[in-house]
């Protein structure tokens, strides 16, 4: 018994500084995704770098190597939502190949 309740307390510990250590990574990630965001605020929508950066952020960038490989970046539900992606996909790319045009 006593060694059992050894062998917990050490796998509970290990659990808990494995969790310390995902929050903390979770945790610096959602602050690098609220700075990019916040320095994409004040961008000008016409520069093609603010839609390529948009694309990087959503991982659209290497989604056309995934779908070869056959994984896919993003966990579809069901048709109308994986239509969805595909169409906000195809909008942002196209965004970043040719910007909108200011006018003014």
């Amino acid at each position: 018994m006593h060694s059992w309740a050894t062998q917990y307390r050490d796998t509970l510990s290990r659990g808990i500084k494995n969790s310390r250590a995902h929050d903390k990574e979770l945790l610096k990630q959602q602050n690098d995704a609220a700075r990019a965001s916040t320095a994409l605020s004040g961008a000008d929508p016409t520069q093609a770098a603010l839609w390529e950066r948009v694309c990087q952020l959503c991982s659209f960038v290497n989604s056309a190597a995934d779908e070869v490989s056959g994984g896919s970046p993003v966990k579809r539900a069901g048709p109308k939502e994986g239509r969805d992606l595909q169409r906000m996909r195809t909008l942002l790319l196209q965004l970043k190949q040719n910007p909108p045009i200011r006018r003014g």
